[in-house]
């Protein structure tokens, strides 16, 4: 709640419609003043037992050790088990069973009176969500879809969830007037909606609910680019970072170009066709719109052509703000966690042809953000969940960059560390990070409550001691290591 308290809105309430995990959160907070419980008890009290969800917990149920875990690639070393405190809008533990006994409470009779089902069940998304035709995503309280543009084509109306963490993956589809509801849960990385599309496609047409799809109209002819389109040409910002638009030398396509790090990469081609939407071989096409906040490039879909998602917008000029503070630097954790299971390392750059802006890399992404003064940034993106800003503040007299209650520290100003140096840690939530001055098998000798991570000037972890029971890693001079622990606690770092 101190987070939120000094962030802003993104968009005019009930204008523009995005997924978003804080105003779970917010609720949770509401639900446990108003009812004196915990947002865990007055689940069980008031959803859980209800509905006789006997396998259904915030976290995971006390006691039960049946519990799915998760492993990197071909480790057989599992990874800790995740733990999600937000639990507003995360971090609930399920099994299948369970999630199809919830949809239950979309009957009838259940544990809703009628006024509550209906409103629960209405698509609650603003009038400018995308500027024409209707969104791909229409939520519902709690709902990612109250109606699944891609399987109305079944015939049915389809109302799902999906459940996402770093860990778990789960999709529930409840079809309230059949009284089918389907779920799927994964440990690890997977596409639960795949499977549950497959499953909910075969069981529909095994009890004879399904309607024939209608066969897909022929393919638009090819057209010219009108000259009008040029000046959609740009960059936009998008969940995969940065990207380049620009029409292709003969005007009959337009290449979407992704930013990685050092130049920009063709991703996608797609050629201009008579219904004045430009086709991917795959299916998908997308059309310019100019919208209040600016332009965006909308994502179609061939089951649903009058289905838009604003997949990308496009980088407005800004003010012209030195990036000076910001550039060519790596950020190292300083607050990193015993138990937090993805640490990551930021770099920050920017490129001449974006003025007031900087791009923020975690080593996959690159994120252009505005700058709005020297030493902080603002979102670009006014349709896309789960976005973050930067900026840089006085910490115990260094420099560090922060977000969203994250603290960084510029790696050029870590020392060395050479082989049998010693770290200690002084501060409680305070790291201890250095550069790697050798190069080799490097072990680590510290407390058993400890963690070490190691970071490649790529931004990956390459090695992380709560992921593996090894202490010891191949590293490369120029790496970054963050030592966590208690006030007192050593790391002894030596070459083996």
């Amino acid at each position: 709640m101190e987070l939120l308290q000094g962030t802003y809105l993104v968009n005019d309430p009930g204008r523009i419609s995005v997924y978003c995990n804080d105003g779970f959160t917010v609720a949770e907070a509401v639900i446990e003043r108003v009812s004196g419980l915990s947002f865990a008890e007055f689940l069980e009290q008031e959803i859980f037992t209800k509905l006789g969800l006997t396998n259904t917990s915030a976290y995971f149920k006390e006691g039960n050790e049946n519990i799915a875990r998760v492993y990197e690639g071909d480790s057989t070393f599992p990874l800790p088990l995740e733990y999600v405190n937000i639990l507003g809008s995360g971090g609930l533990a399920s099994t299948a069973v369970d999630l199809c006994k919830f949809g239950e409470i979309l009957q009838p009779g259940s544990i809703l009176s009628p006024s509550m089902l209906e409103e629960y069940t209405r698509a609650q998304y603003g009038p400018e969500t995308v500027p024409v035709g209707s969104p791909l995503f229409c939520p519902g309280l709690g709902w990612d879809f109250v109606s699944v543009p891609m399987l109305r084509r079944l015939g049915v109306n389809v109302i799902a969830k999906d459940g996402g963490t770093m860990q778990y993956f789960s999709q529930l589809y409840v079809l309230p007037k059949e009284r089918i509801n389907v779920a799927v849960i994964f440990a690890g990385a997977a596409d639960p909606a795949a499977v549950a599309d497959t499953v909910l496609e075969a069981t529909l047409r095994e009890l004879g609910l399904m309607e024939e799809a209608a066969a897909q109209p022929a393919p638009p002819a090819d057209a010219p680019i009108p000259g009008e389109l040029q000046r959609f040409a740009g960059f936009y910002n998008s969940t995969n970072g940065l990207v380049q638009v620009a029409l292709s030398e003969d005007k009959s396509s337009i290449i979407l170009s992704t930013f990685d790090g050092s130049g920009f990469v063709p991703s996608i081609v797609a050629a201009y066709k008579e219904d004045g939407k430009f086709h991917e071989s795959n299916g998908l096409s997308f059309s310019f719109a100019e919208h209040r906040n600016g332009t965006l490039l909308l994502m179609h879909f061939s089951e649903s052509p009058d289905v838009g998602h604003a997949g990308f917008e496009k980088l407005r000029p800004a003010e012209s703000i030195d990036p000076g503070a910001f550039l060519g630097k790596a950020w190292v954790p300083v607050n990193l966690g015993r138990n937090d299971l993805y640490p990551r390392v930021f770099k920050t750059l920017a490129i001449p042809e974006l003025p007031g802006y900087i791009i923020v890399a975690d080593g996959q992404v690159f994120t252009p953000l505005a700058l709005s003064s020297p030493t902080s940034t603002k979102m670009s993106f006014h349709y896309v969940r789960d976005q973050f800003e930067v900026s840089l503040q006085e910490m115990h007299g260094e420099t560090v960059l922060h977000t969203s209650g994250e603290y960084f520290i510029d790696a050029a100003m870590l020392p060395v560390i050479k082989n049998g140096d010693d770290l200690q840690i002084e501060r409680a939530g305070h790291n201890k990070s250095r550069v790697f001055g050798f190069s080799g098998q490097a072990s680590f000798d510290f407390p058993e409550n400890g963690r070490v991570v190691v970071f490649s000037q790529g931004c990956e972890a390459v090695y992380d001691s709560l992921k593996t029971p090894m202490r010891e890693a191949e590293v490369e001079e120029g790496m970054y290591l963050v030592f966590i622990g208690e006030p007192g606690d050593t790391l002894r770092v030596h070459d083996r």
